[in-house]
């Protein structure tokens, strides 16, 4: 299970795993400087992943997570936070 509140075309699709998960973005080519995905448990930062492309892109944590799990993320670019969401990794 997976939400996603952003921009319209800020977040395309959030794929959750056992132990990980795939961000497929669409970034505006007037997008500046990196654009992050932040993912969070209830204990903190369960780790992050950058990018400097625009257009369709996939960030992708894995082996990171832990199975069964629900975690929060945010999507940052230019310092402002222009996505966000929730997703439970699979048991």
């Amino acid at each position: 299970m997976a939400t996603a509140q952003a921009s319209p075309r800020a977040i395309a699709a959030v794929t959750p795993s056992r132990t990980g998960v795939m961000v497929r973005l669409s970034i505006p080519s007037t997008a500046s400087g990196r654009t992050t995905l932040n993912v969070y448990s209830s204990r903190g930062s369960s780790g992050s992943q950058s990018t400097s492309r625009t257009g369709s892109v996939e960030l992708t944590l894995s082996s990171s997570l832990r199975s069964g799990r629900t975690y929060t993320f945010t999507v940052v670019n230019g310092g402002r936070q222009v996505g966000a969401g929730t997703f439970t990794t699979l048991s």
